[in-house]
């Protein structure tokens, strides 16, 4: 029984079974969701009795009534023109309800029809102005106390037309990720008797010919004569509130005669209606998922959203207007021409040539969230309650697992900050550590880190299977993640534990990645107010110090030079856009040099000291793992001297083992991914430069730099006597090196 104290809700919707219609499901999901934070929901379908003229008007009164009934303290009715067949009556609801109660309507679909259709334009504008009538909905946006907008585009047209007040609420995927994802895809994959290795394309939804399927099956010709064995998998049903049964069945017809046409009628398989979790296990199946809708694909697509919540590479169709910020997101695969079948083979035959695009696109994708809508809407909390205490510090964790998975040592060293925080504040948890290697050799001599766990392979899905060995290995109390890709957040949300799935949440553009986790946490209950001053710090053994100050000893003794700081410098960056320039490098080391100082030089990972043939730019540092190069740059910094370098991660290693650093920042803004020391800014003013979206920047990916054509104007614009002069005066403030605690 519903207590006095239940905020009591009734939802007008249309009749359609959650198979068949997506307001329907969506309306489903709510219910539930509103029903777990104390919101008591009654549904009220409008259900026509018979097939007569005045069915819909006979629904909605019929409706009307049974929400006065119910005595609620809000209406909430769900509004999309299929719904209900077309039929404008519904919009006179509004009428027949109780005006001491408010009404919200939330409209799903809005801007492209109106009833009646032959009333012309400016005399629908009139009465919109006026909040009379609106030419979709009747007096249900009029009547409305708010009006929830899934999207910008609906946001936009129901302001011009009615001057309504609106909240906008983005969509959410319309099929959730599942753990058993990746497994439950490899079987579907196997019954539809897919060859191993062979492509599969993925179109889910329900099927209509908006949905573009035609112009699919037109392009299987040309995407065949490059992959044989290339398949389509049509996963979802065609009978829906908008496409009933008999224009369903013709149209289903039509699609099996086009794929003999074509000669195509092996590769393509429909699957009808298929309940959530196989539409997941489709989703998983696909190699690519595409969408080729005919106007376009927009942001009110819980297709698209669910596409990429399952970290799915996804191709679309160009939308009508020009694309919304998910089409200039880098986050899905452009169409340019819809209802094109060349364009469309053009676009998905690139994706599938390309290992590297498709995978960029996964993780693209699963990052991606709409930008915030504004006051209005309600904020995502990337939180569940579990076995920890939930916004205070008065309880403690026994299990904690951290996941990192970005792939960079700088990443985890950004992270570093808060995975010693967790253990100061739960100092009898044993705490786990998932992330890549070699960062995973740093920890596992950092006493505050019980078990460190790696991948077990490089292939695609390793992250994500390595995720799930360690919540079966044991069951946090805690879960704190870094990593959006792949599904992994909703992995650790259905374990139980509690749960921190999303540190890139509305980052300010001036706040250090570092800090960002931190502040997060803090607002959590996870962390203590003290622990905001903390910055990374590597833990080393006596035996890395010992090496460390022997290597260098030797080294510097080997310059025969005067006894000035020596200066380490890291001429690698693990992307091409982070470079500076070699001669840059070459005429630092030769200016340093002439100082007296004693000049050092980095390896990269791949043993090579320097990018281009001759002699390296100083001394090589010996090879040897990260707790080796901690070791060597602490003893750089017992010494004073300091580590140059761009935005890497022997970079932050080096501010980590307690040395001063000059920063390179090109791409990246120093305000975020600054290191601490001295941090210098290429090119302050360059346009192209996110602070927030790196990877979403032009050059980012390829090093293509819009402003020059030889290579990154910011990093260019880093000029030689600048830097000079910035180690000049670091080593001259020794005050500024953090020295490590004896061993």
């Amino acid at each position: 029984m519903v207590g006095d104290d239940r905020i009591r809700v009734a939802m007008p919707h249309g009749p359609a079974p959650v198979d068949r219609d997506g307001v329907s499901d969506y309306v489903a999901h709510l219910v539930r969701a509103l029903d777990d934070v104390g919101v008591a929901v009654t549904p009220v379908p409008l259900r026509p009795a018979d097939r007569s003229a005045l069915r819909w008007l006979t629904a909605t009164a019929r409706a009307a009534e049974r929400v006065r009934r119910l005595g609620v303290d809000l209406v909430h009715v769900q509004f999309a023109p299929s719904a209900y067949r077309f039929s404008g009556l519904p919009g006179l609801l509004p009428f027949r309800l109780p005006r001491t109660v408010p009404l919200v309507t939330t409209v799903h679909e809005y801007g492209s029809w109106a009833a009646p259709g032959w009333l012309p334009g400016p005399l629908w504008s009139l009465l919109e102005r006026a909040r009379l009538w609106d030419r979709e909905t009747g007096r249900l946006v009029p009547a409305s106390a708010a009006v929830v907008v899934t999207n910008e585009g609906h946001d936009v047209a129901v302001r011009a037309r009615t001057g309504a007040p609106t909240v906008r609420v983005p969509l959410a995927p319309n099929v959730t990720d599942r753990p058993d994802g990746s497994t439950a895809g490899r079987r579907l994959r196997a019954e539809i008797g897919l060859p191993v290795g062979a492509p599969l394309l993925v179109f889910f939804g329900f099927v209509h010919p908006v949905k573009g399927i035609r112009h699919l099956i037109g392009a299987l010709p040309a995407l065949r004569r490059e992959h044989p064995d290339l398949r389509l998998l049509v996963a979802g049903g065609f009978t829906s509130q908008a496409l009933p049964e008999a224009e369903a069945r013709a149209f289903r017809d039509e699609l099996t005669a086009l794929t003999h046409r074509h000669q195509v009628a092996d590769a393509v398989t429909f699957t009808g209606y298929l309940p959530p979790e196989r539409a997941s296990a489709a989703l998983h199946a696909a190699d690519v998922v595409v969408l080729p809708f005919t106007a376009g694909v927009t942001l009110k697509s819980g297709a698209l959203l669910a596409a990429l919540a399952h970290g799915r590479p996804t191709v679309v169709t160009a939308s009508e207007d020009g694309g919304d910020q998910l089409h200039r997101s880098g986050a899905v695969a452009v169409v340019p021409r819809r209802r094109d079948s060349e364009a469309l083979a053009d676009t998905v035959g690139r994706v599938l040539a390309d290992p590297v695009l498709r995978r960029r696109l996964a993780e693209r994708g699963a990052r991606w969230r709409p930008a915030t809508p504004g006051p209005g809407s309600p904020p995502r909390t990337g939180t569940s309650t579990g076995g920890c205490s939930d916004g205070t510090m008065a309880d403690r964790c026994a299990e904690i697992l951290v996941v990192d998975l970005l792939g960079g040592i700088g990443d985890l060293l950004m992270l570093l900050p808060s995975i010693h925080g967790l253990a100061r504040r739960n100092p009898d948890a044993r705490l786990r550590v998932l992330t890549h290697g070699p960062g995973a050799g740093l920890l596992r001599v950092d006493p505050a880190v019980a078990e460190v766990r790696t991948p077990r392979h490089g292939r695609p899905g390793a992250e994500r299977a390595a995720v799930v060995e360690a919540l079966a290995a044991r069951r946090p109390d805690l879960a704190v993640t870094t990593t959006r890709y792949d599904g992994i957040p909703d992995l650790l949300l259905a374990s139980g534990a509690r749960c921190v799935t999303d540190l890139w949440r509305r980052p300010p553009p001036d706040e250090p990645v570092g800090l960002r986790y931190l502040r997060l946490l803090h607002a959590e209950g996870l962390l203590a107010r003290a622990d905001l001053d903390a910055s990374p710090r590597v833990r080393l053994p006596a035996s890395a110090r010992v090496a460390g100050e022997e290597t260098v000893d030797r080294l510097v003794a080997a310059t025969r030079g005067p006894a000035a700081a020596p200066v380490v410098l890291v001429t690698d960056a693990g992307m091409p856009v982070k470079r500076w320039p070699e001669h840059s490098w070459r005429a630092l080391a030769e200016r340093l040099a002439a100082l007296g100082h004693p000049v050092l030089t980095v390896r990269s990972p791949t043993g090579e000291a320097h990018r281009a043939d001759g002699d390296p730019p100083g001394v090589p540092l010996p090879p040897g793992d990260l707790t080796t190069l901690a070791g060597q740059f602490a003893a750089t910094a017992r010494r004073g001297g300091v580590i140059v370098g761009p935005d890497t991660g022997p970079l932050r290693l080096a501010a980590a083992a307690g040395a001063v650093t000059v920063g390179l920042f090109g791409p990246t803004d120093a305000r975020r991914y600054g290191v601490g020391g001295v941090d210098l800014q290429g090119l302050p003013a360059c346009p192209h430069r996110r602070a927030t979206a790196i990877t979403e920047q032009p050059c980012w990916w390829e090093a293509r730099c819009p402003l020059d054509a030889t290579g990154p104007a910011c990093m260019a614009d880093l000029d030689v006597n600048r830097v000079t002069a910035a180690v000049r005066a670091a080593t001259r403030h020794p005050a500024l090196v953090w020295r490590p605690p004896a061993a």
